[in-house]
């Protein structure tokens, strides 16, 4: 079994915004803390929200120290899941109503078999 250890840094959805502290290296390295500099790009993924599909393509840094690459993951969602925050935090607060703070399986989410 495969144990690598997978690290990510969360940022802002604006590619602009984000673009400078790279350049500059403010951006830390999630395991060495040396600083991330622009490296190309991670594959393009889609992300759900309200019934509209929305591609995007997450910028990738490479740390000085360790010289290894990281996604810079987009503030608007979680790695390797296809809905975004504010869609997933909705159906969350749908499946937790009135279970005295006990979260159930949302009927609407499952997939039937």
């Amino acid at each position: 079994m495969n144990t690598r250890k997978v690290f990510m840094l969360i940022v802002g959805n604006n590619p602009a915004v984000l673009e400078r502290p790279l350049l500059v290296g403010e951006l830390a390295c999630p395991e060495r803390q040396g600083e991330l500099r622009p490296w190309s790009a991670a594959r393009p993924c889609r992300l759900r929200e309200a019934g509209a599909e929305t591609e995007i393509t997450p910028r990738c840094g490479r740390c000085r120290a360790c010289k290894k690459t990281h996604v810079l993951s987009a503030d608007i969602a979680l790695c390797r899941r296809r809905d975004t925050l504010s869609c997933i935090g909705a159906v969350v607060g749908v499946c937790n109503n009135g279970n005295n703070g006990r979260l159930r399986r949302c009927p609407a989410t499952c997939r039937v078999t």
